[in-house]
C-alpha cells in the first residue's frame, strides 16, 4: 500500500482551503455568485432545455432575441458545447445548480492542468504557488460571476 505524503497532499488541501475561503455560494441550487453575465449563462442554460427536450427544434438560432430577423445563440460567448454539458446537471439541480457545478469545474481545470503544466519546468512548491495565483487571481476569481470558460482552461 502506498503512504500519502505531505507533498502529494499540499495541492490539494491548498487548493480547496482556497476554494472554501472565497466560495460565496450557501445553496448551490438556488444562487449563483453574481448576477452580471451569469444570467446570459442561465439563461442559456434553461433555453438549451426548453428548445432541446419541450420544443424539440434547434437551440442554435432564436426569433425571440433581436425580433424579426432573430439570433444564432451558437455565437454566444460561451458556446453550445457548455449549455449542452449543462444539460445533465440541470436536470439533476435546475440551472442555478448546473452553473454553479460547472464554475467550480472550471476552476478545478485550471488549477490542475497549471499545476500539472508547470511541475514540468519548476519545483512542486513554485508550481503549487504559481497554479493557486492562476486559479484564484483578480481575473479568474471574480469573473466567475459569467465569464468562466470552460474550454479555454486547459493549459496542458
Amino acid at each position: 500500500m502506498r503512504k500519502i505524503s505531505f507533498q502529494s497532499l499540499l495541492p490539494v488541501v491548498a487548493f480547496c482551503a482556497l476554494l472554501i475561503w472565497g466560495w460565496r455560494i450557501t445553496n448551490p441550487f438556488y444562487y449563483i455568485p453574481s448576477y452580471d453575465d451569469a444570467l446570459e449563462v442561465i439563461w442559456g442554460i434553461e433555453f438549451y432545455h426548453q428548445t432541446l427536450y419541450k420544443n424539440h427544434t434547434s437551440p442554435l438560432f432564436t426569433d425571440l432575441i433581436f425580433y424579426p430577423d432573430g439570433f444564432y445563440t451558437g455565437a454566444l460567448a460561451h458556446t453550445p458545447a457548455l449549455f449542452l454539458l449543462a444539460q445533465p446537471l440541470r436536470w439533476i439541480g435546475g440551472a442555478a445548480f448546473a452553473y454553479n457545478v460547472l464554475v467550480l469545474l472550471s476552476q478545478v481545470v485550471i488549477f490542475v492542468g497549471a499545476y500539472r503544466f508547470l511541475r514540468l519546468y519548476v519545483n512542486n512548491y513554485s508550481a503549487l504557488i504559481a497554479a493557486l495565483m492562476l486559479s484564484f487571481w483578480n481575473f479568474r476569481w471574480f469573473r466567475m460571476g459569467g465569464m468562466f470558460i470552460l474550454c479555454g482552461a486547459y493549459p496542458y
